[in-house]
């Protein structure tokens, strides 16, 4: 492989597809403690126009295995033979992320298709299925239609509590409190 170009290239194709492989029966889900956070509303909430979902976690064995990214300034060493004999390895590689966005304090449900995860984690389809109960609340981004989401969310959900995201006066913060149609 050393001196033909084209089987190093070769080898790197295949050995991307066994990894792309791996990481599509994987499902992961991404979540964060930090709710209010002004940068997460404005890379993953449609620049605060989205919603974020709230989830119960104290009695949800689900959350329970959530596993904490590593935030590094490299890459995790690897080399394609090990992706198959290392199986701890994917998970480092899906657990880790550069430092420049450790603001998310990011943790991940990770799932492979029949594993003991799947005990908690029920997949539907391509999606994640929760648990009955996890699902808190709704936050409404502070630049979100208020008013259409809301109705969509008692609609789909009655009772479900519903906040919404409001920018401190005089902090770069944002509070979460109860959503009041008016």
């Amino acid at each position: 492989m050393r001196a033909d170009p084209s089987a190093r290239i070769d080898f790197m194709l295949g050995a991307s597809k066994s990894i792309q492989a791996m990481l599509a029966e994987r499902r992961i889900y991404c979540l964060t403690p930090k709710g209010g956070n002004i940068l997460m509303w404005s890379h993953y909430a449609d620049n605060h126009r989205g919603i974020c979902l709230e989830f119960s976690v104290a009695d949800n064995p689900l959350f329970r295995t959530a596993k904490e990214v590593v935030y590094r300034k490299e890459y995790p060493h690897w080399v394609p033979c090990d992706i198959n004999d290392k199986p701890g390895l994917v998970m480092e590689l899906i657990l880790t992320k550069s430092c420049d966005w450790r603001y998310e304090e990011e943790y991940r449900l990770v799932s492979v298709e029949k594993s003991a995860l799947s005990n908690f984690l029920q997949l539907h389809g391509d999606l994640f299925r929760l648990p009955h109960g996890a699902l808190k609340s709704v936050i409404m981004g502070c630049e979100a239609d208020h008013k259409n989401i809301g109705a969509f969310i008692r609609e789909c959900a009655p009772g479900l509590p519903i906040k919404q995201a409001v920018r401190s006066p005089n902090l770069y913060t944002l509070d979460i409190v109860d959503y009041l149609p008016g």
